[in-house]
Parts: structure tokens; C-alpha cells; sequence
């Protein structure tokens, strides 16, 4: 599991390549993140982020309407940024 200073230097790489961009879809990997009551992924295409940051282990995407997508990576869990995102 990554511990929280891998969890703070993903949150600033992912505020420096993702704060102010468009989300153009959430994809539920596991039957965990069905737990989530709002926002529903469904409801996330067009948000845009305001910025990244973390709260111990989990890193949160703050949007721009207030909302907020917090993200657990469990066991060796991982974000990729692609190139072009």
C-alpha cells in the first residue's frame, strides 16, 4: 500500500498535470468504489478540476463546483497519467 508520502507527491504531480482540466469520465474497477453515494461516476463527465491534493492516504480531486472525489489506492494500487491525457 503507498504511504503517505507517495500519496502527497502523487497529489502534486496529479494537481500539476490535471488542476483545471475537464473529466471526460470515471470508470468503477471495483465493487468498493460502489459505495460512493455522490457524486455518482455517471454524474462526473464535465467537472473540472480544481485542483488535487491528499488527506492521509487518500488523494482528492477537488472540483470546481465544490464537490469532491476521493480516491484510495489500496493495495498496490497506482494512477498513470497518459501521454496525451
Amino acid at each position: 500500500m503507498p504511504e503517505l508520502p507517495e500519496i502527497r507527491a502523487l497529489s502534486e504531480r496529479l494537481n500539476e498535470v490535471a488542476a483545471g482540466g475537464v473529466l471526460r469520465g470515471a470508470d468503477l474497477l471495483q465493487f468498493s468504489s460502489l459505495k460512493t453515494v455522490t457524486p455518482r461516476a455517471s454524474e462526473l463527465p464535465g467537472a473540472v478540476i480544481a485542483r488535487v491534493t491528499s488527506l492521509g492516504k487518500y488523494v482528492v480531486m477537488e472540483l470546481a463546483d465544490g464537490r469532491r472525489v476521493l480516491v484510495h489506492l489500496s493495495q498496490g494500487g497506482r494512477v498513470d497519467v497518459e501521454a496525451p491525457p
